[in-house]
């Protein structure tokens, strides 16, 4: 565990930098494969590929530590400006314009299924939405655990959930988009976003054309079938299908599922919403700025250096009157 000290004047143990790293690209995938055997849904794919392991992060153009919450900005949640997907992704900016980096890429041979691997690998507020133009997503796995079929055309994951999914490449043979789409706080920003491509063998080397999911709301329709939809009831006759809906595709021990626990634990929690002067106290960071707080801030470092002053002053004193006994 790393840990983050500006200025020498924070607290003993000062800011753990975590997730600061991780919004600054520290990150990467360890995938555990299990034995084809003992797959219970590997008759659903050909191939499960470490190439087709999807990675979701965010970018922000700055600093992590520049944007954490009560260091710079004046709020209680992160926020991100764009997605990329493998570390890879594009980004308009407004003044020199689009910025032509290249896309991932994620090659399939036509007729062929495959197992994708989807990974939350998110540190901002907002979560993303996931989608393949023109190809479902047969969800087979999420968090670890196999689960019963279930197909959807979109996937809505938060931070640090994973999912995967089959992907029949039973198209025409053409490149199409990946896309990632940020939602909650991030879906009125149209910026918050990425593409990455999936491409068949045989099709030309050229990005794909324009799907005509041209407006991103219509992928929220009631005709689009999405895993995990935010905001969702999980009743019946809904679009989404929830995660709690989802079926475990292997048997579950009888001991687990017992009308009668052996122990009860009550865990008590509830949410939270926190004022910003009950989060960060004034001098806790140097840099935290809102109104009002500069003149907090400097009045405190009176006090603070008033007492200093005190203090020295006592210990000159003391050191004087030893000085005097020893000269006695």
């Amino acid at each position: 565990m790393a840990g983050f000290c500006e200025g020498g004047n924070e607290p003993a143990g000062c800011l753990k930098a975590i997730c600061i790293q991780k919004s600054d690209g520290l990150q990467g995938s360890l995938v555990v494969r299990r034995a084809r055997d003992h797959e219970p849904n590997a008759q659903l794919y050909d191939y499960d590929l470490p190439a087709h392991v999807i990675m979701i992060s965010d970018w922000s153009h700055r600093p992590a530590i520049d944007h954490f919450p009560g260091l710079v900005v004046p709020v209680t949640y992160t926020y991100g400006v764009f997605f990329l997907i493998n570390g890879r992704g594009r980004y308009t900016d407004p003044v020199e314009g689009n910025i032509t980096t290249p896309y991932s890429v994620f090659r399939v041979h036509p007729g062929k299924r495959y197992r994708f691997r989807v990974i939350g690998a998110i540190c901002i507020h907002c979560p993303a939405l996931l989608s393949i133009d023109g190809h479902n997503l047969t969800i087979i796995d999420t968090d670890g655990n196999a689960v019963k079929p279930v197909e959807v055309q979109a996937l809505h994951l938060h931070s640090g959930e994973r999912y995967d999914f089959v992907l029949n490449a039973t198209n025409e043979v053409n490149s199409y988009w990946i896309r990632v789409k940020g939602m909650g706080k991030c879906a009125p920003d149209e910026t918050a976003q990425q593409r990455a491509v999936l491409q068949y063998q045989g099709a030309e080397d050229t990005e794909p054309s324009e799907h005509e999911f041209k407006d991103e709301d219509e992928k929220l329709s009631p005709d689009v079938k999405i895993m995990n939809p935010q905001n969702a009831t999980c009743s019946h006759g809904e679009h989404g299908v929830c995660v709690s809906q989802l079926e475990a595709a292997e048997p579950i021990d009888e001991n687990i599922l017992k009308p009668e626990p052996d122990v009860n634990i009550t865990i008590l929690s509830a949410y939270v919403f926190p004022k910003k002067k009950d989060l960060f106290y004034s001098g806790s960071f140097n840099r935290f700025d809102h109104k009002g707080y500069n003149k907090d801030h400097d009045r405190d470092n009176k006090d603070r250096n008033s007492e200093h002053k005190k203090d020295n002053e006592n210990h000159d004193k003391d050191h004087d009157n030893v000085n005097d006994k020893d000269e006695l």
